[in-house]
């Protein structure tokens, strides 16, 4: 693979996975690119290795001769370790563990959590030359980490610039409903616009009259409509949460009621 192709690959991936929006719609925050960074990186490279991963005969020693190969093209003796089953190469950038499995191998990299693909039959000089090449990258994937942390820092600024509009322009719409709404008895419910460039309202007027009839002048009672409307008087409906007539709707998620 072309060393500026893998890069412009593995940094489109990682835009894509730190630039996404937590569930809750905030960006991910700077402190998360640091976090299994260089796994999720050789995950995406590893994607692009699929050719080398030919089906074939079960080798129990195709851990051996993966790490033979990369003796043979220069890693030294002193920077391969065997424990638990699993290969440690330490080459000049990073260090992968090749994990021994009975039909082949695996390969991740100690401390990241990352897509560990399995490999059978494979072509263990090309996968060798691989390892290289992306040891080789990491001064530039570290590079371009450092210039997806230093956006998504600018764009955290931004959102807690925009958090604090918002949060000025619901305080100061508190205090206007609570001085002048409230104190007649109005329901009140309003939406700050996305752009934080204007405020939507929503104001109620609720009535309401109680009395009890016998049912023998019910008809009489309820035909006179105008007797039933001028005893109505105004009174402030109960919050979400604490409605038990049923005359109220739910309140939408997102929208302050009063």
């Amino acid at each position: 693979m072309d060393k500026i192709e893998a890069l412009n690959i593995v940094y489109k991936r990682c835009i894509e996975v730190f630039r996404k929006p937590t569930p809750s719609g905030r960006v991910r925050p700077v402190e998360n690119l640091d976090k299994d960074f260089i796994g999720k990186v050789w995950s995406e490279y590893m994607l692009r290795l699929m050719n080398l991963r030919e089906e074939g005969k079960a080798d129990p020693l195709s851990a051996e001769k993966l790490v033979l190969a990369l003796k043979k093209r220069g890693l030294p003796e002193e920077n391969i370790s065997y424990r638990r089953n699993s290969f440690t190469v330490m080459m000049k950038n990073v260090s992968f563990r090749i994990y021994k499995r009975d039909n082949g191998f695996r390969i991740g990299i100690p401390g990241e959590k990352c897509e560990i693909l399995p490999f059978c039959g494979a072509d263990h000089a090309r996968i060798a030359a691989a390892l290289e090449e992306f040891d080789s990258m990491m001064p530039e994937i570290l590079k371009k980490k450092a210039e997806i942390s230093e956006k998504v820092r600018i764009q955290e600024m931004e959102d807690e610039k925009i958090r604090q509009i918002r949060d000025t322009i619901r305080t100061t719409v508190d205090s206007l409903i609570e001085q002048f709404l409230l104190p007649r008895e109005l329901q009140v419910t309003f939406r700050i616009s996305d752009d934080n460039s204007s405020v939507d309202f929503t104001v109620v007027e609720t009535k309401k009259a109680e009395f009890s009839v016998p049912i023998e002048k019910l008809s009489e009672k309820l035909m006179d409509a105008s007797s039933i409307e001028a005893s109505l008087r105004k009174f402030t409906p109960p919050k979400p949460g604490k409605n038990i007539s049923g005359l109220f709707p739910p309140t939408p998620h997102g929208v302050i009621v009063y």
